[in-house]
């Protein structure tokens, strides 16, 4: 068994929470009975080694003067300001886990009970275990929000670009309005229209307003898809701040403070559909950055974490079956993505089917016909029960 096998199952056998000492003897405990016999200076080194700590997907944790090992998702949940069963307390070295009405990482924790239940219905509910990349995702965006800025984002298909904001609104209990570009986005769905209510007509606003005036925030996903007419309009709302409704006697629609433009767009080289989008258009997002998959490390815990399986030697295998998948779309030997998204699929069906059944239906499927040979290719070489 490997160290961090046991460092995890030690934890788990626990109930996910342990103290640091018993957590030393429960890791010594397995190992002895796998037949290894560690040394408890050799132990103290390894199982609390950073790196091993993280592959493992537990964390060193400090409640008053007790040192403790939690697994990571506990930690995670306690950093979002979810409650943990039977806890209490705060992570060492972190300013994020704040009390409700603080802050997250600089930015105002909002009183949902300050918006209109049909606005609240927009604050996130669940958290979106956003895993940041050297870039610091999460600190820039907060960055952004104090700043009063609209931000950008690029990459692939399922890589995460809309997951930043759906973790900061959900940190911060702000709603957060999504669209995309590619769904048939026009006037009327977007601004809004005009309608006949008990015989007299009615302006009835849409998201892009809504948003204006309760400091939400409105995600467009895939913009580089949306039509001409609607990058227009953004760019009105984006100068200044208003929008003027000409067919309602010529109502202004001012933003109040929170209201914030996230875009997401996919590489227009890359993809069908979408095109470049003009320097116009770019020039009004304040902070623009290019997300990317995980490094191997970041996202064999993820897809872990949110599949609920742990096999270690699976997900490892999966991770850099995609590596291999994503370099031949790069040599444009195929088109299509192998996103995390998928990664997460597959491991939640190898819980319920068979490793090739599961590769079969759930990831080789997906691909055009005439990649699905390179992908089976791709899967045999990693993946040893496939």
């Amino acid at each position: 068994m490997a160290y961090e096998d046991a460092m995890r199952e030690a934890v788990e056998r626990n109930g996910g929470k342990i103290g640091a000492d018993e957590y030393l003897i429960g890791v010594q405990e397995i190992l002895t009975a796998q037949g290894g016999s560690p040394a408890l200076e050799s132990l103290k080194t390894n199982a609390f080694n950073s790196k091993r700590m993280n592959d493992a997907g537990v964390a060193r944790v400090q409640i008053g003067k007790r040192k403790m090992v939690w697994l990571e998702e506990f930690a995670e949940a306690i950093l979002n300001g979810e409650a943990v069963e039977g806890t209490s307390g705060t992570i060492n070295n972190t300013s994020a886990a704040t009390p409700a009405g603080g802050a997250f990482n600089g930015v105002e924790r909002m009183d949902p009970e300050h918006y209109p239940e049909h606005i609240r219905q927009f604050i996130p509910s669940t958290t979106t275990n956003f895993v940041e990349s050297d870039q610091g995702e999460l600190n820039k965006l907060c960055m952004a929000f104090n700043l009063g800025w609209h931000v950008m984002y690029e990459g692939p298909t399922g890589c995460g670009k809309t997951r930043p904001v759906a973790a900061v609104c959900y940190a911060t209990d702000r709603p957060r309005i999504r669209l995309n570009g590619s769904e048939g986005l026009n006037e009327d769905n977007f601004i809004g229209y005009k309608t006949l209510v008990n015989g007299e007509v009615v302006f009835i606003e849409g998201p892009a307003l809504l948003a204006m005036q309760y400091g939400c925030v409105l995600v467009l996903d895939e913009l580089n898809a949306a039509l001409p007419e609607i990058l227009i309009k953004l760019h009105s709302i984006m100068d200044s701040g208003t929008y003027t409704l000409a067919e309602d006697g010529n109502r202004m629609i001012e933003a109040i403070p929170g209201f914030m433009v996230a875009a997401c767009i996919n590489p227009p080289n890359d993809y069908a559909g979408v095109r470049p989008l003009n320097r116009a258009t770019k020039d009004r997002f304040d902070l623009q950055m290019n997300i990317k998959y995980l490094d191997e490390a970041s996202e064999v815990k993820l897809i872990q974490r949110l599949s609920g399986n742990r096999n270690r030697d699976l997900s490892r295998s999966l991770v850099r079956t995609a590596d291999d998948l994503r370099e031949l779309k790069t040599q444009r030997k195929i088109s299509s993505d192998t996103s995390t998204r998928t990664l997460i699929t597959v491991m939640q069906a190898c819980q319920v089917m068979t490793v090739g059944d599961a590769i079969n239906y759930t990831m080789v499927n997906r691909y055009e016909d005439t990649e699905r040979k390179d992908v089976q290719m791709a899967a045999r070489t990693r993946i040893a029960d496939y």
